[in-house]
């Protein structure tokens, strides 16, 4: 399998990820705090942006002038950037946790009532 369709399966991957970051608290049991929900929802939007965009670069990279790709791809870079910030940020303040039980990412809710 050649890299450029690495490209393509990681932006369907992030697309998935985007869209699992954005109902994964709305399903959880354990509600998250307001502003990691709306910290979730902004990197699932900001997810599924970042991989069309990736889809776009690995069909349109042929018909695109070279400034219009490397605009692109600082707007990839920028988002990937951003996606980062977002899940660094919400890990350090513990909303991300690893159940030992069930090994999966779970939404923590322990300061659910000190941030509404």
């Amino acid at each position: 399998m050649n890299s450029m369709h690495n490209h393509l399966i990681f932006g369907i991957v992030v697309i998935v990820a985007g869209i699992m970051m954005i109902i994964g608290p709305l399903i959880s049991k354990s509600q998250p705090t307001k502003w990691a929900a709306v910290a979730f929802t902004t990197a699932g939007i900001a997810g599924i942006v970042l991989g069309i965009l990736i889809i776009c670069l690995f069909f349109g990279a042929a018909y695109f002038s070279s400034i219009t790709l490397t605009l692109l791809e600082h707007y990839k870079t920028l988002l990937s950037g951003f996606e980062v910030g977002v899940i660094v940020t919400l890990a350090i303040a513990g909303q991300l946790k690893l159940s030992k039980n069930k090994k999966k990412l779970e939404v923590n809710s322990s300061d659910k009532n000190s941030n509404n």
